[in-house]
């Protein structure tokens, strides 16, 4: 892990710490409610840091999208169904759950585009006191063109309403 990806993770968990301060009426059971919208920032299967929402269309799955950059003009876009079904603990009144899914990804430039499938094995807090969710992910990938990856980790951080 490089430096400057460290000091993204650092970045994203101490806003999230401190945006958790703060009251808020919204509690963590409520973010996996059906028809939740989460946006924020964070990493796919490939790529940088760039934009991501997540839709639940239940209490436990998930669709989710992010739109980013790889390496300098190339773009990167990834879209995963995800089913949250264990729920590991409640801590400081949030919720820490683990889940999986899988998805497509493409990425590349004009002359150069590739398509991959993707398996996603996340997990994640939901704050009590604030309307956010702190994601870790694990995404192997195949690309098409016969190259199989597996040390992809992304995370993310989502604000809901």
């Amino acid at each position: 892990m490089n430096s400057s990806w460290l000091c993204r993770i650092l970045t994203v968990v101490s806003l999230t710490l401190a945006v958790n301060a703060a009251p808020c009426a919204v509690l963590a059971q409520e973010i996996a409610a059906t028809r939740k919208i989460g946006v924020g920032i964070g990493s796919g299967t490939i790529g940088d840091l760039g934009l991501t929402a997540k839709y639940y269309v239940a209490s436990t799955m998930a669709v989710q999208a992010f739109v980013g950059r790889y390496k300098v003009r190339e773009l990167a876009i990834s879209v995963d169904a995800v089913v949250e079904p264990v729920e590991i603990t409640k801590i400081l009144g949030g919720r820490l759950w683990a889940g999986g899914g899988a998805g497509v990804v493409t990425w590349g430039s004009a002359g150069s585009r590739h398509i991959g499938l993707s398996a996603v094995v996340q997990s994640g807090y939901h704050f009590s006191r604030a309307p956010v969710e702190l994601v870790l992910d694990w995404r192997p990938y195949y690309d098409l063109d016969g190259d199989l990856e597996l040390g992809a980790l992304s995370g993310a951080v989502r604000w809901y309403f």
